[in-house]
């Protein structure tokens, strides 16, 4: 796991890899991550998994951009 100091009001964009077997953040260039989930890209589970993920990281993050895609644009709203 790779993660940045992360601060508050930061921007993110996030590769997302759907089914993989373990959860895992790497580290790409300059605010850019690679973020590997459990979940299918199916009705949001994806989404919540990112959401969840980085809650326990200790960041609360909301979706800015790419709801339905696999690059997505998030911000940190709050460190945990």
């Amino acid at each position: 796991m790779n993660l940045k100091k992360l601060k508050k009001d930061q921007i993110l964009n996030l590769l997302i890899i759907c089914n993989s077997k373990k959860q895992d953040i790497d580290f790409l260039e300059k605010d850019t991550y690679k973020v590997k989930i459990h979940s299918q890209p199916l009705k949001g589970k994806a989404n919540k998994e990112i959401i969840s993920f980085f809650k326990d990281l200790g960041y609360k993050i909301e979706l800015v951009k790419g709801e339905k895609s696999h690059s997505k644009i998030v911000r940190v709203i709050d460190i945990i």
